[in-house]
């Protein structure tokens, strides 16, 4: 009688409890205040070099170079691993949003960003840390 009823209960025990999760433990993602991170995005031969810098306050400064230096100004909002942009640059007047996920252990964001009156200008960009 005991063996009818511990062999189905260790099965039961085994089947819940036996299996572990081989993906290691979950970091949690990286706190983006004061935090300064730069990318390179291509079009027609010609290079854009971004540099964002997320303040403490929810305020994005930053820059992009274009073989001029033009600022960009905005806002940003992280939710756990998403990142959300909006700002203003010089070059390219209008609005710009951004949307972006951690990944590589947090050292890299991959964005895709769009421009607020046209979809030509759209493009993604892989921000790094920089340190």
């Amino acid at each position: 009688m005991i063996k009818r009823i511990l062999l189905p209960a260790l099965l039961v025990l085994i089947a819940f409890c036996g299996c572990k999760d081989d993906n290691g433990p979950v970091e949690k993602p990286l706190n983006l205040r004061a935090t300064r991170w730069g990318g390179i995005h291509t079009r027609d031969n010609l290079t854009y070099k971004y540099t964002f810098v997320f303040l403490e306050d929810g305020t994005l400064d930053g820059t992009l170079y274009a073989g001029e230096t033009y600022k960009i100004t905005g806002t940003w909002i992280q939710d756990e691993d998403k990142i959300s942009l909006n700002y203003r640059e010089e070059l390219f007047l209008g609005p710009w949003k951004g949307e972006g996920v951690f990944e590589e252990n947090g050292e890299v964001i991959n964005f895709t960003i769009s421009h607020g009156y046209t979809d030509i200008l759209d493009f993604n960009l892989r921000a790094i840390r920089q340190w």
